[in-house]
C-alpha cells in the first residue's frame, strides 16, 4: 500500500507505464520510464518506503535506446 500511495503522490517521475507488486518486503517493479534519471529516481524513491528491503526491476528506458532520439 505504501508504495502505491508514494508513487501516485511524487511528481517527479512519469510511472503511468510502471507496475509494481511486492513480496516478502521485495517490490518488483516492471515497466519503462522515458530516462535513466527516471530509472534510477524510481529506484531510489522505491528503496526509500518504510519495509522495503530489495528492489526487482525489469524497467526498461524509452529514450536512449537503439533507434530511439535522445
Amino acid at each position: 500500500r505504501e508504495v502505491a500511495e508514494k508513487l501516485a503522490s511524487q511528481e517527479e517521475v512519469d510511472v503511468s507505464k510502471v507496475k509494481f507488486c511486492s513480496a516478502n518486503h521485495i517490490v518488483f517493479i516492471k515497466g519503462a520510464v522515458k530516462t535513466a534519471d527516471d530509472l534510477n529516481r524510481l529506484q531510489d524513491m522505491v528503496m526509500n518506503i518504510r519495509g522495503v528491503t530489495g528492489v526487482s526491476s525489469e524497467i526498461t528506458v524509452e529514450e536512449g535506446e537503439m533507434g530511439t532520439p535522445i
